[in-house]
């Protein structure tokens, strides 16, 4: 199973990788943290490791690597 890391430094929320991810409202949801949108990995466990949403992101924020 991979491991999705999201820096929440480079986050900007736009939700970008839940709409291009295959599985997306299985794995991703965009969360209110200190008056600033953040995306967030729900259940990584239904990600197919196509690295859509870390090619996506407009600000590099996401990190997929194999386990």
């Amino acid at each position: 199973m991979p491991v999705i890391t999201v820096d929440p430094e480079k986050c900007t929320g736009t939700g970008i990788c839940g709409n291009v991810c295959p599985k997306g409202p299985m794995i991703w949801d965009v969360v209110e943290k200190d008056n600033r949108r953040l995306c967030v990995v729900v259940d990584v466990s239904f990600c197919l490791n196509c690295k859509m949403c870390a090619t996506r992101c407009p600000t590099g924020a996401i990190l997929v690597k194999a386990k």
